[in-house]
């Protein structure tokens, strides 16, 4: 099991976290959202496409424990999984996925807030429909991977702007 924190302090890692991406995200020009090579061949708006759905998993897989029930990973490997969720949003402006990742982002919240008290209890029935803690589901997804992203995009701005 992952660490267990409170979800006051979750929502807080997730509030802070968001904070720094959106931040950085005012920063972009809407030339700078769709130039290539940002992280890898990604533009800035196929990173906030690949947020968005590593977004969404852990509100289904939290939602799934809720139920009692699980979710099944994706199949693949992470870059085929990545692929698939950058080319789901192809065709879409920048601005939608960035919308797109604002409602992800809601949703978190909401999950967060709504899940029963006992989620946070160790051993708990909710926890072992997740194989996890509500922190080890929602951390490498969201709080902890937005700000490897979000410093790859700053970084990216300092070098070419």
């Amino acid at each position: 099991m992952e660490e267990r924190l409170s979800r006051q302090e979750i929502l807080r890692r997730l509030t802070l976290e968001h904070q720094r991406l959106v931040d950085t995200f005012a920063r972009l020009t809407p030339e700078q959202w769709i130039a290539p090579n940002v992280v890898g061949t990604w533009t800035a708006k196929d990173v906030i496409a690949h947020l968005v759905f590593w977004n969404r998993f852990p509100v289904q897989e939290l939602r799934a424990a809720a139920k009692g029930t699980s979710v099944i990973y994706p199949e693949g490997t992470g870059d085929e999984i990545n692929a698939r969720a950058v080319a789901s949003f192809q065709g879409w402006t920048a601005e939608t996925v960035r919308s797109a990742f604002e409602q992800s982002y809601a949703e978190l919240l909401d999950c967060v807030k709504t899940l029963p008290d006992s989620a946070f209890e160790a051993d708990s029935l909710f926890e072992q429909a997740l194989g996890d803690t509500v922190e080890g589901a929602l951390a490498n997804n969201t709080y902890e991977h937005w700000p490897v992203h979000e410093a790859q995009i700053r970084t990216w701005i300092g070098h070419h702007f």
